[in-house]
């Protein structure tokens, strides 16, 4: 048996700089890990199956959920015949901009890589990875905070962020469906940036700056936030009670391309109060530390 857990992600920061040659959009962003976390275990299949199951109901009647999706192309890739139980418990929203399915894909990839004991190079893996999912190839890193560039599958580790507590709000708007292709038609190239706030935020992290140096360029810039209201209708007044919560202490943001929104404080003290605000308000919200990883293998 292999027990991984896969913790979510927000973007510190991220901006869309372009469209590329494939279709895809040419991003900037740095992603950090948070302790929000689903747990995903593998057991042998006796019968060389491969199967899934999920305390959401939903994920378990779809055949293309992100664990089975990966856990296809890997023993395509491997060219083996194993299969696998794959169990999946949620706690991460669904299609919130919090990475949870990329997160379950690379767990995984991790997990069947080892249930199956077949070696497997690290860039191979990267590369099964990114056909899964854009984001995927960051939970398969080391480093918790990661510069993300491309289409998300070049991943430049970053030293750990200071501590700190991300109040997360994740609104009951109506989402769209397919959620990120729908928001990525929804630009044009006047919201384009070229990365400088993204870079700046790198640099402060690189250079070891403290919290409060940092936390100005966190959740500064995204996108996506440009066309939150008219992708999420409603969505206004959940940002403007986080807003409200976090009394200038912190921005206010997209995570992905939400709808989840967030704030990151520089104590868990003050990100419980922010929490207990809007909990008073009839909202449910997250609160979060920084992850020390995006990935741990617990059981093997």
């Amino acid at each position: 048996m292999i027990h991984v857990t896969a913790n979510a992600k927000i973007n510190l920061s991220l901006e869309i700089i372009g469209r590329r040659d494939d279709g895809f959009h040419e991003l900037i962003s740095v992603m950090q890990a948070i302790d929000l976390s689903d747990e995903l275990v593998a057991l042998p299949s006796m019968d060389g199956s491969l199967s899934f199951e999920c305390n959401d109901p939903a994920l378990t009647e779809s055949d293309e959920n992100t664990v089975m999706t990966a856990a296809r192309l890997l023993r395509e890739s491997l060219g083996i015949e194993q299969g696998a139980r794959l169990l999946l418990r949620k706690s991460i929203p669904v299609a919130a901009g919090l990475g949870g399915g990329s997160a379950d894909g690379a767990a995984a990839l991790v997990a069947l890589s080892l249930l199956w004991d077949v070696p497997v190079r690290r860039e191979r893996l990267l590369e099964i990875g990114a056909a899964v999912g854009s984001d995927v190839p960051f939970f398969l890193g080391e480093s918790a905070t990661a510069l993300v560039e491309g289409r998300g599958e070049s991943i430049t580790a970053l030293p750990s962020m200071p501590a700190a507590w991300a109040v997360i709000l994740v609104p009951e708007v109506p989402v769209p469906s397919p959620k990120t292709r729908v928001l990525f038609r929804m630009l044009d190239e006047s919201m384009f940036g070229g990365g400088e706030g993204t870079r700046r935020l790198r640099g402060l992290i690189e250079e070891g700056e403290p919290l409060p140096s940092i936390l100005p360029y966190v959740a500064m810039t995204n996108t996506f936030n440009v066309v939150a209201d008219r992708a999420f209708p409603g969505i206004g007044r959940f940002r403007e009670s986080l807003a409200g919560a976090v009394e200038g202490e912190a921005n206010v943001s997209l995570s992905g391309a939400g709808p989840s929104l967030y704030a990151v404080l520089a104590t868990q003290e003050g990100a419980e109060r922010v929490a207990g605000v809007l909990m008073q308000a009839g909202l449910a919200l997250i609160v979060a530390g920084m992850a020390e990883r995006p990935l741990s293998v617990l059981e093997r």
